[in-house]
């Protein structure tokens, strides 16, 4: 039977499985482009990756952290998974990191947030709960995969981790963090729920450290300036009556983030299956969110979508969102791919587009793949590849081309055991 004639039969048409065929080749180039971030920019002897580089090097941050650290490993896993490189060489390089991990300076088995990466000191005394659950979270998929001397190293590290350290008791949040070198200084709380710490707060939950209560005890939505926000009903949870409130955009209810980035809403589901497990809440705001960003993109006037945090083509660090879905409101005017890259399993074809038209339109593409960011109103690009959103590049194509191969090893860890039922209880709207 004739391949065209079969795809007919299957209800598949031959131009569709033409079109699935060139996007998995496509993918595939990126992914390729990509981890050729992660092998040249590194340190030789340590095995650290850098945090920023431009082209062949130039311009490049010779320092590091736990995020960086943790998506350099997950994006092994994907270059494995994806057959870039053979199990034998990600395993000697997850080797190399592990083991320079267990030399790092640490605060009761935390992680600081940059170190140099050719000495391994660290240039600042500063403990982010966030940042350190992201590295935990991989930690996790790297003992799923690799037994042995990986899967004790990685365990020691966990072990020695308690993230009852960054708990507040009293407000029944995570603080941001402490500076060691100041003693008794805290900064701040993750109120926000629908924000990027929900993934490290749904980890120390699981594994005991904190109290279920905390993850009904951050706020839904609050009111802000230009939102229509509601209020939504009470329900009780784990004792905590929660009011599932939130934003209404173009029709549609949605719990916001803090600033309305993509990178807040998506980040979590690299390491955790909310489209899953949390199809009533965390899972279908997902969707909402994807959706909103293209649509308030495409009501401003810009050609492409996808905002958030990311370097600024004009020098620097910015914080880019749709401001109607987030409480801050981060502004928009630069999209970044890896935003794009991060919706491929919930709006795979108009991620694919926006990627390709991203591309089309703007210099984006380079040596290590996609290039940070475009200002969409100057066209001018970042000369810049960050290692957080190589990362986030690399480890969400894996996800996608293999039904979500880094994520599975996470989820079937023994700490993330209680993470399903917590996350299928709450129903949003």
């Amino acid at each position: 039977m004739i391949p065209a004639l079969l795809a007919l039969m299957l209800g598949v048409s031959a131009a569709a499985g033409g079109e699935t065929r060139d996007n998995h080749s496509y993918l595939m180039q990126v992914a390729r482009e990509t981890w050729r971030y992660f092998e040249e920019c590194r340190d030789p002897a340590y095995g650290l990756v850098w945090d920023h580089s431009g082209e062949n090097g130039e311009g490049r941050g010779e320092y590091t952290g736990p995020t960086n650290i943790a998506l350099d490993l997950t994006s092994t896993l994907a270059a494995m998974d994806l057959g870039i490189i053979t199990r034998q060489q990600a395993q000697a390089r997850i080797g190399t990191i592990v083991g320079t991990l267990q030399k790092l300076d640490r605060y009761r088995g935390f992680f600081y947030n940059f170190y140099e990466t050719a000495t391994l000191k660290p240039t600042v005394r500063f403990l982010s709960f966030v940042d350190n659950g992201w590295l935990t979270l991989a930690l996790l998929a790297v003992r799923q995969e690799f037994p042995g001397e990986i899967r004790q190293q990685a365990t020691a590290i966990v072990d020695s981790q308690d993230y009852a350290f960054f708990y507040d008791r009293k407000a029944g949040l995570m603080y941001h963090g402490f500076h060691t070198d100041r003693r008794g200084i805290r900064y701040g709380h993750y109120a926000i729920f629908c924000s990027e710490p929900r993934g490290p707060s749904l980890l120390a939950i699981s594994r005991g450290d904190v109290p279920e209560e905390h993850w009904f005890r951050m706020e839904r939505a609050r009111p802000a300036e230009g939102r229509d926000y509601r209020g939504g009903e009470v329900r009780l949870y784990c004792g905590v009556e929660v009011q599932e409130s939130y934003y209404v955009y173009r029709g549609v209810p949605i719990v916001p983030s803090w600033g309305g980035s993509m990178f807040e809403f998506l980040m979590p589901s690299l390491f955790i299956d909310e489209l899953r497990y949390a199809r009533t809440s965390l899972g279908e705001n997902n969707r909402r969110a994807v959706d909103a960003q293209i649509a308030f993109a495409a009501e401003s006037g810009m050609p492409v979508w996808g905002m958030s945090p990311c370097a600024n083509p004009a020098g620097g660090y910015g914080e880019y969102g749709a401001p109607p879905i987030g409480v801050q409101g981060y502004p928009a005017g630069v999209a970044t791919p890896h935003a794009s890259f991060l919706a491929l399993e919930i709006r795979p074809r108009e991620s694919l587009a926006n990627i390709r038209k991203m591309e089309q339109i703007y210099p984006v593409r380079g040596r290590y793949g996609f290039r940070d960011s475009v200002d969409t109103s100057s066209g001018q690009v970042a000369s810049v590849y960050l290692a957080l959103d190589q990362g986030m590049i690399l480890t969400a194509i894996g996800n996608y081309l293999t039904g979500g191969s880094v994520r599975r090893r996470v989820m079937r860890d023994p700490s993330m055991k209680r993470a399903p039922a917590i996350l299928a209880k709450e129903r949003f709207y």
